[in-house]
């Protein structure tokens, strides 16, 4: 099969979107598919590698169409030859990546639908109120609920908001992002109760809410007995990493550690040292770095209302709280009772992990098969939008399943949004 991925972000620049379509990308190319990716993303990452440099490394073609400045990204002239890399190029599906503002990736559906290839599109985001407000009033003009695409989000939390955008009855199909479950592994570890390190894998970004985190950390320090000894390592780096470092100096909290950003195999070796992992964003679409740590045996601390519920069950793989003062509860519970911590810890060892890559795999399979019917339907594409058609798995990968409706000629969008 001829794929072509189309995304707004991607390498050099390090995200979870570019990482996963990244790594979706590249195990289709090793299955046997013929795969590209368009981006408009150019210039240096914050690793130091230049575009140029991040496309020698992968195994796949890419194509950058006016991607020397970030202000680019939105330029006519990328969207007219994002346009003409996928009327040109023979694919047999383009499948779109959108987030929080997607010109390109609307601009390639718009390209694709119009010349009948089949399309996916799958949202990364949790979609907020102002981003719903924005695409209802941009659906007036460019009628995009109605295009014939083979809707998807990542999690339950995303499909929710572009659910309630589509037409009653359009499914929003699941496809979570893959993991390699056997590489994040690590063997049991009998470590002393008495000791517990927390580990947290993320941007430092506001809605990641990195300094929040630190503030649950010394609350719960607090509440923890003094016989336990509590560390605390938080990876990851971003605009807001200075002013955090800033607040653990000035409160003396040599407790917790910032290393900056990690390499997978230094965050896998954390991983395998740390008692739980704590996620503290609300705003999550999905929560690579916490699948990754359930797939460690490590277990998981975060919010119920996030994109992890999906792979978190509160008691089994974790503790889900609705509430910091809960998530603070959640900790020093885990951090005070090393029976818990080994009960889940066991449990998350022991019972393979959500959506690894064979899955991931199948499921973009499956999606891709539903997109072909929709364009083999032509306009009406809609009617064939029904359960049976693509399954992926247990009944709740279905949001609303039901015929979509006709479906006129599309047009390019413009939209908005929180990405997680």
């Amino acid at each position: 099969m001829k794929i072509l991925h189309v995304t707004d972000c991607f390498l050099p620049r390090l995200g979870g979107i570019e990482r996963q379509v990244h790594a979706l990308a590249e195990r289709q190319h090793l299955a046997g598919h013929d795969v590209s990716v368009v981006t408009a993303v150019g210039g240096t990452g914050a690793t130091g590698l230049d575009a140029t440099a991040a496309d020698e490394a992968v195994p796949f073609t890419v194509h950058r169409p006016a991607a020397r400045r970030r202000s680019e990204w939105t330029s006519t002239r990328a969207l007219s030859q994002g346009r003409a890399v996928v009327r040109d190029g023979g694919f047999d599906v383009v499948h779109a990546h959108v987030s929080v503002w997607s010109p390109l990736a609307a601009a390639c559906v718009e390209a694709a639908c119009a010349a009948g290839v089949p399309t996916a599109v799958t949202l990364h985001s949790v979609w907020g109120p102002y981003a719903n407000t924005v695409m209802t009033s941009a659906n007036k003009v460019a009628h995009w609920q109605t295009w014939p695409v083979a809707w998807s989000a990542v999690s339950t939390v995303a499909a929710g908001p572009l659910q309630r955008q589509l037409p009653p009855g359009t499914p929003v199909a699941m496809l979570p992002n893959g993991v390699d479950s056997a590489y994040w592994a690590q063997p049991w570890v009998d470590r002393p109760a008495d000791a517990v390190r927390i580990a947290a894998v993320m941007r430092f970004a506001a809605r990641k809410r990195a300094q929040a985190l630190i503030d649950m950390l010394e609350e719960a320090r607090s509440r923890i007995p003094d016989r336990i000894a509590l560390e605390a390592v938080l990876i990851g780096d971003g605009a807001r990493h200075a002013r955090v470092a800033k607040h653990i100096k000035r409160d003396g909290l040599d407790w917790i550690s910032l290393p900056g950003r990690a390499t997978p195999t230094q965050v896998r070796d954390l991983l395998g040292r740390s008692d739980l992992f704590v996620a503290p964003a609300v705003l999550e679409s999905f929560g690579i770095a916490a699948l990754e740590a359930r797939c460690a045996g490590v277990p998981v601390v975060a919010f119920a209302q996030s994109g992890v519920r999906d792979i978190v069950t509160h008691g089994r793989e974790g503790l889900l709280a609705s509430t910091d003062e809960q998530m603070i509860d959640a900790i020093v519970r885990l951090a005070i009772d090393a029976d818990l911590r080994r009960k889940l810890a066991a449990h998350n060892r022991a019972t393979p992990a959500p959506f690894d890559w064979p899955s991931a795999l199948g499921r973009a399979g499956a999606l891709y098969a539903q997109a072909h019917a929709l364009a083999v339907a032509g306009p009406r594409g809609g009617a064939l939008a029904k359960p049976g058609l693509l399954q992926l798995g247990r009944p709740g990968d279905w949001v609303a399943p039901g015929a979509a409706g006709p479906r006129p000629a599309p047009r390019i969008p413009v939209g908005s949004g929180q990405r997680s």
